[in-house]
């Protein structure tokens, strides 16, 4: 026992869990894609969240937690649903770029009853756990940690635990370890334990696992129902969709709920959850609102089309100042003419500047103070779909056009331009 404990260890650093999709998971990817952003149409994308239903679909299934049941389970009926969600910016214009995107899974498992003796349980039980997974290429997705809610608290377990702890049982696949008929989210303790995990001091009752070891603990991959999708405000230039389907998901108005046994229980608006036991009004003593545990982060996408007569068509003229990699500051001088705008949509740039003539593209990315935000790819001379040879995330246009920043270059390049 101790030996093993020694070995879970100095293992907590391996490779995380890692989900690789047979296609990417937002089609707006490669320098040759359309670039939607200008359509406001993503491809296979009924939830307007500018995913692909069917590969969120997929991701669903594949990164699914094994959910272990203690064998003193009384309450074990369960109905799961899923919600994924974008969580880096400007998702209508991802695409594979070596860029790190990041998405929120979140598996929602909705009990009728919880039936711990405390207090007699109550009607209804929900309960969630949410993963961020990473990727650089919208395929392959790195597990980066898990937030487990568990009655009273919420912890969040790094990527490297997850992933040593599913390991340790054998898993290609994260766990989720309920307590005793009150179905709080645990991630265990360690293959040789049956302990719900190591903080257990706040909880020393709670118990997890149907057997001595969780390692040797039986586990089910619950069916996943339905993919709810968002809520329709967590989207900047959206609206966001729920992911409507009868009878997991009916959407009327502002109400959207899931029917069963003649009886709604409702995603939004806020109402207490009752487990399908009885119908709305009749009931006393359930648990929280469904709609508390809904992601609704805001994301952000790319919120008007450009054209090239955001700067009007003219050629500009800026003086400017720039350092690299935090250098001696240098004058420089650039002329800015309008080329019009490629097939992906992006604004197209020629720029004569002391050191001769530069190629660019840029896109709009979000509203700033006085001004707005874009992004800067330079590229080879006439090829404006092609890789970019150097990057700024950050370019800032302000006070009408009198003055950009350039920032987060992948050069190292900072400059400051003023129009003479």
């Amino acid at each position: 026992m101790a030996l093993f404990v020694f070995l879970f260890a100095v293992s907590a650093h391996a490779q995380r869990l890692t989900f690789t999709l047979s296609s990417e998971l937002a089609k707006n990817f490669g320098p040759g894609a359309p670039h939607t952003s200008f359509t406001g149409t993503c491809q296979g994308d009924q939830d307007n969240d500018c995913l692909d239903d069917a590969m969120e679909s997929e991701l669903a299934n594949k990164l699914n937690p094994r959910y272990y049941l203690d064998e003193n389970e009384s309450c074990g009926t369960m109905y799961t649903y899923v919600q994924i969600r974008p969580s880096a910016p400007n998702v209508d214009v991802w695409r594979v770029d070596g860029y790190v995107k990041k998405v929120y899974v979140t598996y929602f498992y909705n009990y009728p009853r919880d039936c711990q003796p405390f207090g007699g349980g109550h009607l209804g039980d929900s309960e969630h756990v949410r993963y961020l997974l990473s990727s650089t290429n919208l395929r392959t997705w790195t597990l980066e940690n898990g937030h487990y809610w568990r009655h009273a608290d919420q912890t969040i377990i790094s990527g490297d635990w997850l992933s040593n702890m599913a390991r340790g049982l054998g898993s290609d696949r994260p766990i989720v370890a309920a307590d005793q008929n009150g179905h709080g989210s645990w991630q265990g303790e360690a293959p040789l334990s049956s302990a719900c995990s190591s903080d257990l001091n706040i909880f020393p009752q709670r118990h997890c696992f149907n057997s001595s070891f969780a390692i040797s603990s039986t586990w089910s991959l619950p069916p996943i129902l339905h993919n709810v999708g968002g809520p329709d405000f967590g989207r900047l230039g959206g609206p966001e969709r729920w992911r409507g389907g009868t009878p997991h998901l009916t959407i009327s108005g502002t109400t959207v709920y899931t029917q069963r046994d003649g009886a709604q229980e409702y995603w939004a608006p806020k109402r207490d959850f009752c487990g399908w036991r009885c119908p709305f009004g009749g009931c006393t003593d359930c648990a929280g609102s469904l709609d508390n545990k809904i992601d609704k982060g805001a994301f952000r996408r790319q919120s008007r089309p450009i054209t090239a007569g955001d700067n009007g068509g003219t050629t500009l003229t800026y003086q400017c100042t720039f350092t690299r990699n935090g250098g001696p500051e240098m004058a420089n001088y650039t002329t800015w003419t309008a080329r019009g705008r490629n097939p992906q949509g992006h604004l197209l740039y020629t720029i004569n500047d002391i050191g001769g003539t530069h190629y660019y593209r840029l896109w709009y990315s979000a509203e700033i103070d006085q001004g707005s935000r874009w992004i800067l790819e330079s590229v080879a001379p006439n090829d404006w779909q092609g890789a970019p040879l150097v990057r700024c995330d950050d370019f800032y246009v302000l006070h009408g056009g009198n003055m950009v920043i350039f920032n987060a270059c992948s050069n190292g390049v900072w400059q400051r331009c003023f129009a003479p």
